[in-house]
C-alpha cells in the first residue's frame, strides 16, 4: 500500500505598507470621512476645546474650506447637496458654507444616514427617522423667498475718461436676513415671491445703483434694462420646489437653493462706440427673510 504523504504548504500572512507618496493628506487622523460633489469632509476632534473642525479637502490633498462644531463627530452623511454631521445632542447641515443645526435635543446621536428627504440617525434605543419636508413646511408657513437680479455695467473708455454717470441709490438693502424697503411694497400677501430687480455703474461709466423690490405670483417674468446700452434682460421664474427656485433664462433652465447664485457676463458696447461695456448679471436666492417696510415690520 502507497503512503500517501500530506504535504502542508505554509499560508503567507500578507501586510500592506503605504509608500510616504500615497499619503492622500497629511494631519490627524480623522474620526469620520466623505466624498460629495465638490471634495472629500474629514472630521478632526480637539479634545482641547471638545470642537470638531470639518474640513473640506480637494481631490489634490489641499484644504478648501474650515467648519466647527460642538462636541465629537459620530456619524458623517451627503444628500441633495449637503453634508449632514451627527455630533453631541444634534445634527447640523453643511450647505454652500452656511452652517445651521436642523435637529436637537437628540440621545446620544451616532451613525447617519439620508433617503431623499429623510434622514435616519442611530440614538440610544434604536434609530430616528427625521422628515425634512415637515422641517420645510414648518419653516416655510407664511414665509416667503427672496430672489434677487442683480446687474452690473462695467465701462471701459477707448478715448477719453467716460461719461461718469452717477444714477440713484438702491431702494433697498439686506442685511443678515432683514430686507429693509425704503419703498412700500403692495401684493405680498398674495405673493409667492420676493424679487428684487438692481443695476449699478462701475468703471469708466460711472457710479451708483438702482433697484426695485417687488411681490409676485408664479410664473413671473423679470427684467431688468440696461443704462448705457439700453437693453432688456429677461429672467422666468417657473416655480418653487423645496425651498429652490426654477428659473429660465436664454433657453436654460437653471435651479437656485438657499444660499446659491448664478452669474451671466456677457461684452458688448455703447451706442456711440466709445466704450466697451461687460454686462455681468448675478441671480441669487436669498432664501427666506423678514420684511421691513415703511410703517411696519412683517415676516414673509
Amino acid at each position: 500500500m502507497k503512503a500517501l504523504a500530506l504535504v502542508l504548504l505554509p499560508v503567507l500572512m500578507l501586510s500592506v505598507s503605504y509608500a510616504a507618496d500615497t499619503l492622500f493628506w497629511s494631519g490627524e487622523r480623522p474620526d469620520a470621512l466623505i466624498s460629495s460633489g465638490d471634495g472629500i469632509y474629514a472630521a478632526i476632534y480637539r479634545a482641547g476645546s471638545d470642537t470638531t473642525e470639518i474640513l473640506r479637502i480637494s481631490a489634490g490633498g489641499t484644504v478648501l474650506d474650515r467648519f466647527e462644531v460642538d462636541g465629537r463627530v459620530r456619524g458623517l452623511a451627503f444628500s441633495n447637496g449637503e453634508v449632514l454631521i451627527s455630533h453631541s445632542d444634534r445634527i447640523t447641515s453643511i450647505r454652500n458654507a452656511s452652517v445651521r443645526d436642523i435637529a436637537t435635543g437628540l440621545s446620544n446621536p451616532g451613525s447617519i444616514a439620508a433617503l431623499g428627504d429623510q434622514i435616519f440617525v442611530a440614538v440610544d434605543g434604536g434609530v430616528i427617522r427625521i422628515d425634512r419636508r415637515e422641517e420645510a413646511a414648518t419653516a416655510n408657513t407664511g414665509a416667503l423667498i427672496f430672489l434677487e437680479i442683480w446687474t452690473i455695467e462695467h465701462g471701459i473708455a477707448r478715448m477719453g475718461p467716460g461719461p461718469r454717470i452717477m444714477i440713484d441709490f438702491p431702494t433697498y438693502s439686506l442685511d443678515e436676513g432683514m430686507l429693509r424697503s425704503m419703498m412700500p411694497i403692495d401684493g405680498e400677501e398674495d405673493a409667492d415671491l420676493i424679487v428684487g430687480t438692481g443695476i449699478s455703474l462701475s468703471g469708466d461709466l460711472g457710479g451708483g445703483a438702482s433697484s426695485m423690490l417687488s411681490a409676485v405670483k408664479l410664473p413671473y417674468t423679470a427684467e431688468v434694462s440696461t443704462i448705457e446700452t439700453n437693453e432688456t434682460d429677461q429672467f422666468e421664474i417657473l416655480g418653487i420646489d423645496d425651498s429652490c427656485v426654477n428659473i429660465a433664462h436664454m433657453g436654460e433652465v437653471f435651479q437656485l437653493c438657499p444660499g446659491e447664485s448664478r452669474s451671466f457676463t456677457r461684452n458688448t458696447s455703447s451706442p456711440g462706440g466709445s466704450l466697451d461695456v461687460v454686462l455681468t448679471t448675478t441671480v441669487t436666492n436669498h432664501g427666506f427673510v423678514t420684511l421691513e417696510t415703511p410703517g411696519g415690520q412683517e415676516e414673509i
